[in-house]
This record gives structure tokens, sequence and C-alpha cells, in this order.
């Protein structure tokens, strides 16, 4: 029961904050991709 609860509030959170989580996620792609290019013309 609490358990059922639970899950229907994580799965309304997620629905309501899907577009924020894709663009954080979004973001921190691009930010490692810069990392990529930075350590990449270091050649460390």
């Amino acid at each position: 029961m609490g358990l059922k609860l639970l899950v229907k509030c994580f799965y309304e959170f997620l629905l309501r904050y899907q577009q924020y989580l894709v663009k954080l996620m979004l973001a921190v792609q691009d930010l490692l991709n810069l990392l990529e290019l930075i350590f990449d013309d270091f050649h460390f």
C-alpha cells in the first residue's frame, strides 16, 4: 500500500520534472564533451 503510493508519487515527480531532467542531462553531457576537448588539447 505504502510502496504503491511512493511509486505513484515518484512517477508524478518524474513526469513533472522530465523536461528539467533532460535539460540537466544534456547540460552535463555538453560539459563532459567540453572537458574532453580541453584535455585532448593538453595531451596528458
